[in-house]
């Protein structure tokens, strides 16, 4: 056989846990592998694959077209799926692909690339296909999911992986088996000089008696670049990871808990942060803290209580936390200077040599780096001399400016000025205006935001590129779609001093609100992941916008823009954080009786119920209650209340009194066409049923659900109805309902809507068991832990928990199924939200079963365990539970 050379793409694949399936299924083991192999062999062929090399159950192919190689893994993965294997296995296969150069050797192809893509199938799961970043781009039009950069073993750089989407609904997996994890940025040019700064702060954090150290100094003087390399280097040394969480555009020292939880995929609430990391070995670097002084209790705390964590921060001011070590982070010394400006010169100017002038210059800068690099910008255009005689002219006129801020900071803001001072009138504009952004920006959004028609702002495009090619705005490729930018925090507190000096900041801040709140009512749908992806990266210009308006004291706008991202704050685990916003908006505005006030207090007050705080929640409706009766044309926000209010009574175990605003609000929804809001009162009617033991009235009414929603593009009360319509009919005792119900499952998956989806697999669960498939049961709940894990649905995360719980208890598992308990009640107390009755009879008669067994005294000792376990380590508990029983089963 001829293998083909040159530029080629590599399959690795490998059967997951095979040592343990041959144990498991013994003489059948053969036939199970003989299968495998003839179902990849088939593919191969198919797709024009070359079998390279097949050891044990793990096969080495490559394929001439990238395209051609991940369609082979689709039709692998699906036919594998499809398989009745022998013994019922479970044979999961995991697979890797990477592009890249084909170098054959004497035995076979060698080189990084045959490495790197062996490194790619050992990061996977069974049933999981990772992409690498040259596949993808090669590709293009593939359905992937980006999970960001991991360090592999044996790669000395991080690679980018992403993970093959449409392979059913188990294609949720934990994170990949990378060597490390991280999500440190990388860094573009060298580090020039801070090797003292860097071996002393990593010394510091691999002394265990050492677990915070503040890295301070003025702005400029490179703290964050130190804290990056030293970090780099204690990367591994962490057995949970290193992760830096960028504070600069973070406003008040309130969300600091919620930023440094997101940038670690912690839970946001319900001392979710705290909970995360109490058992783990992590590093958290969190950069540009002076300004948030007021959250340094919460450092405080997290270090308490986790015995793993050391925490590294940058800071112009220490933190004064007891057990704090500060490293000052001084100006480089004349000779490191003068490489950094020539390092930094020539990477525009090839031949740039330095002279007795640049040796000048960089002692007029004193050694700040942010200074330097400023000026190096310049030496594109500008010799050194000339460079130098402009500086000290600028520098002379400045100093008398700002006398309360130490020399070298004077400097640095002197150094910005004469920077700002050489720029052409419009993209002063320009660098001004970029100032209202919070945690960046995009070329669309900047141009939004700061062109006024007719106003001498230049083309964005061309005023960003030269902002950038003068260090005054950074790039960064922060999605996989379109670039963004930022600026140094020090830079941008310039660039909005001159905003407010020249009386636009509350035109272009008003402009950055609009932009937002526009992006907020346009993101359809809000619940799904695709619409929390939108809002994600735009979470600190969220904040900035919500802040601008109340701080102008414009309510209104400010409820607008709350009231539409409730469900982001749902989605995303955030409902403390929307209930503040929310209850800010209201207060800061004179309640007129509209419809977006009805609205907002209806939103509110589902926060407050999903935080089991009923009594709240109940006002709210009241007066949402008390203005939509009253406005004109306010049916609308009348029918949601009356539903919401249903919903209520459904969650405080009160069915007979939720029909009553149900049913009003269904006829209402009906009156008027609306047929989303008649298809979710008829949802939560049958739900209302099939709780108080009417099944088939239940039926009725998500089949009537089904039916009135057919027009909505977005699916979601249609699929859920399904999925709820079958589950009721195979607990009824006919199994076709199960078709029916994979499809709503299927459909909510499709729109990545998590918080539906997370409920619906829990409807879905008992209805396997129903018709005796154990495996579908457990693979349903073990998917909406994954959820939870992997997507922050934090609200649902007691509920899986007691349906995990329920199925290891049906096992007579009792002493894993008392911990899950256990654990089931710590969440519910974490977030506030009290067990319903449905829940507590289900598990009522299982509990009695496990006290009589394990003994009481045994049963306590379990549930209090359970009680001490995060909640991700709860759900992984839980997930690993599931896995094994897959197999006792078979």
């Amino acid at each position: 056989m001829t293998l083909p050379a040159g530029s080629v793409t590599f399959l690795f694949t490998d059967i997951e846990g095979s040592t343990r399936l041959l144990e498991e299924l013994g003489d059948v083991w053969a036939t199970a592998l003989a299968d495998h192999n003839r179902l990849i062999r088939e593919a191969i062929a198919a797709f024009g694959g070359h079998e390279v090399d097949r050891q044990g159950d793990a096969f080495f192919i490559v394929f001439e077209e990238a395209a051609d190689a991940v369609a082979a893994a689709r039709e692998v993965q699906s036919a594998l799926g499809r398989q009745d294997w022998p013994g019922g296995a479970d044979l999961r296969v995991r697979m890797g692909i990477h592009s890249g150069e084909a170098m054959l050797g004497p035995e076979g192809y060698v080189g990084v690339d045959v490495h790197r893509g062996a490194r790619i199938c050992a990061a996977a799961h069974g049933g999981q296909v990772l992409l690498s970043q040259a596949t993808v781009e090669i590709v293009g039009d593939v359905e992937v999911r980006n999970l960001g950069e991991r360090r592999l073993k044996d790669l000395t750089k991080p690679v980018r992986l992403y993970q093959l989407l449409g392979l059913g609904l188990d294609a949720v997996f934990a994170p990949p088996r990378s060597r490390d994890a991280t999500n440190l940025p990388m860094q573009r040019t060298p580090l020039i000089d801070r090797e003292e700064e860097v071996a002393a702060t990593v010394a510091l954090m691999r002394d265990e008696a050492a677990k915070l150290a503040t890295l301070t100094g003025p702005g400029g003087t490179g703290k964050t670049r130190v804290a990056l390399q030293a970090a780099a280097e204690l990367v591994g040394a962490y057995r949970d990871g290193v992760f830096f969480v960028p504070l600069a555009p973070v406003a008040s020292a309130t969300h600091v808990e919620s930023v440094v939880a997101l940038a670690i995929g912690a839970p946001v609430e319900g001392n979710g942060l705290l909970r995360f990391v109490r058992d783990r070995e992590l590093l958290l670097v969190l950069d540009n803290f002076e300004h948030l002084l007021d959250g340094a209790p919460l450092v405080a705390e997290l270090l308490s209580e986790s015995p793993g964590l050391r925490v590294l921060v940058t800071s112009r001011a220490p933190l004064h936390l007891s057990g704090e070590y500060e490293l000052p982070v001084q100006p480089l010394a004349e000779s490191h200077a003068l490489a950094l400006l020539t390092e930094r010169a020539r990477s525009a100017r090839p031949d740039f040599e330095p002279d007795e002038a640049a040796r000048q210059l960089c002692v007029r800068l004193e050694g700040m780096p942010l200074a330097i690099e400023l000026a190096a910008a310049r030496l594109k255009h500008l010799t050194p001399d000339t460079l130098l005689a402009r500086l000290d002219h600028s520098l002379d006129l400045l100093s008398g400016g700002a006398r309360d801020l130490p020399e070298r900071q004077r400097t640095l803001r002197a150094t910005i000025e004469w920077s700002y001072r050489l720029l052409e009138l419009d993209e002063q504009l320009l660098f001004e205006r970029l100032s209202v952004f919070a945690g960046g920006w995009t070329l669309e959004q900047a141009e939004a935001v700061c062109r006024l028609p007719g106003d001498d702002a230049p083309d964005v495009l061309d005023g960003i590129a030269s902002l950038v090619d003068k260090s005054l705005v950074s790039w960064t490729a922060a999605t996989d779609r379109e670039s963004r930018y930022s600026m140094h925090v020090t830079i941008a507190e310039y660039a909005l001093e001159r905003l407010r000096a020249r009386g636009d900041d509350g035109v272009f801040r008003g402009r950055h609100r609009d932009h937002f709140r526009d992006l907020v009512e346009g993101v359809r749908p809000i619940a799904t992941l695709s619409g929390i992806r939108t809002l994600q990266p735009e979470r600190e210009n969220l904040r900035a916008a919500l802040r601008w308006s109340l701080d102008a004291g414009d309510g209104e706008e400010a409820l607008r823009i709350a009231y539409r991202l409730w469900r982001y704050w749902t989605e995303s685990g955030s409902l403390r954080e929307g209930r503040q916003w929310l209850d800010a908006a209201l207060a800061g505005l004179e309640l007129t009786g509209t419809v977006l006030e009805a609205r907002a207090l209806d939103a509110d007050a589902f926060l407050a119920a999903q935080q089991g705080e009923f009594g709240a929640a109940v006002s709210l409706l009241d007066a949402s209650e008390r203005i939509a009766r009253s406005a004109p044309d306010a049916w609308l926000a009348f029918g949601w209340c009356l539903f919401r209010r249903g919903q209520l009574e459904i969650d405080r175990g009160r069915l007979e009194s939720a029909a009553s605003p149900l049913r009003e609000a269904e006829s209402l929804f009906r009156a008027n066409s609306y047929e989303l809001g008649v298809a979710w009162a008829l949802i939560e009617l049958g739900r209302c049923l099939l709780l108080g033991g009417d099944a088939p009235g239940a039926l009725n009414h998500f089949r009537r659900a089904i039916e009135a929603d057919r027009t909505d593009p977005e699916q979601i009360a249609v699929a859920y109805a399904e999925v709820l319509a079958g589950s009721t009919v195979t607990l009824i005792g006919a199994a076709q309902g199960l078709e029916e119900m994979q499809r709503g499952l299927e459909t909510l998956d499709a729109l990545r809507a998590n918080y539906t989806l997370t409920a619906a697999l829990l409807h879905a669960a008992p209805a396997y068991r129903r018709v005796g498939d154990v495996l579908g049961e457990r693979r349903a709940v073990a998917r909406a832990m994954r959820l939870c894990l992997d997507s922050g649905v934090v609200p649902r995360a007691s509920a899986c928990l007691e349906a995990a719980s329920r199925v290891v208890a049906g096992d007579e598992r009792f002493a894993p199924a008392a911990r899950l308990w256990g654990a089931a009640d710590q969440a519910c107390a974490a977030i506030g939200v009290v067990p319903s009755p449905l829940r507590l009879s289900l598990r009522e008669p299982l509990e009695r079963r496990a006290r009589d067994v394990l003994g009481s005294d045994a049963f306590e000792r379990e549930l209090d365990h359970g009680r001490s376990y995060s909640l991700e380590n709860a759900l992984q508990l839980a997930i690993d539970l599931l896995t094994e029983t897959q197999l006792a089963v078979r």
